[in-house]
């Protein structure tokens, strides 16, 4: 048989992994210094964060999903494999160009899968649950909204099944700069 037919097959998917399958696992109970703290959490101790999380520091939000109103992801997690998902400004982070997630994410403990590519709409996102998400996942970082189609309704609904994909895992969102009047939306 051919090595080619593999070859695609593995080229299907863009994707960029960092990491070992040996990296060192980090337990959900431990605190991951500067990895996933959300904002309004700047500031606070560890305890602090600990705090709003076992006293009940999450909301609803219209759309039925559970939104963590601090502390860090780290915490929220079950285990150290995060995927993350997004455009060109995610993949300039990527082992690909900079590497700066990987260098910053690995000596931390944890398993980074990276699938980003240039000019991805939200709906990229799907398309990677697709052949993904049944790898198994302990949380993900979305970063899609860098190329938007001035269409809110679909953005949102497109973001919040994706949210809900991925769930009961923390997910944790970034947004995009206000480059452009139509990315107030985002």
């Amino acid at each position: 048989m051919s090595k080619h037919p593999v070859m695609l097959a593995a080229c299907t998917v863009m994707l960029v992994a960092c990491g070992s399958a040996g990296a060192a696992s980090v337990p959900a109970s431990a605190t991951v210094s500067g990895v996933g703290v959300l904002p309004g959490t700047e500031g606070t101790t560890t305890s602090d964060r600990t705090s709003v999380l076992t006293t009940g520091g999450v909301s609803t939000s219209s759309s039925g999903v559970t939104v963590l109103v601090g502390g860090p992801v780290g915490l929220r997690a079950s285990g150290n494999r995060i995927l993350m998902i997004g455009d060109s400004v995610l993949a300039s982070t990527s082992s690909r160009y900079t590497n700066d997630m990987c260098n910053v994410l690995v000596p931390l403990g944890w398993q980074v899968e990276i699938d980003a590519e240039v000019g991805r709409f939200i709906d990229f996102g799907a398309k990677v649950l697709d052949d993904r998400l049944s790898a198994g996942w302990d949380a993900a970082v979305v970063f899609l909204g860098s190329n938007y189609n001035n269409d809110l309704l679909s953005y949102t609904q497109a973001l919040d099944r994706l949210v809900r994909r991925l769930s009961p895992n923390p997910v944790v969102l970034v947004t995009v700069s206000e480059f452009d009047p139509s990315r107030i939306a985002v």
